[in-house]
């Protein structure tokens, strides 16, 4: 099943942050393979964080900036908020159906 975008954000960033608390920076290739993504589409939404200040390069190296951590904090909440309407969305449909 495809992911949607907001997924594979929240998973490279997710990776990213859980790295820098382990104190191992997260390398390029840590972050393609553990998101499951091919190299287009990681080097894309890499350059879309780096573009938008959620992410820092150093050493080849990638870690969370402020910024990152809150969007990463975001996401989150969206997609668990996400999940949710999706169930209830299933349990309005069951009682109408049933």
């Amino acid at each position: 099943m495809r992911r949607t975008g907001d997924l594979v954000l929240l998973d490279i960033l997710q990776i990213i942050g859980e790295r820098d608390n382990e104190g191992n920076p997260a390398r390029y290739t840590h972050i393609m393979f553990s998101s499951r993504t091919n190299p287009f589409v990681c080097n894309r939404y890499l350059e879309f964080c780096k573009e938008y200040g959620l992410i820092e390069v150093n050493n080849k190296t990638y870690h969370l900036t402020a910024k990152g951590l809150a969007i990463l904090n975001a996401l989150k909440k969206y997609v668990q908020l996400k999940e949710e309407v999706r169930r209830m969305e299933r349990e309005l449909l069951e009682g109408i159906y049933s």
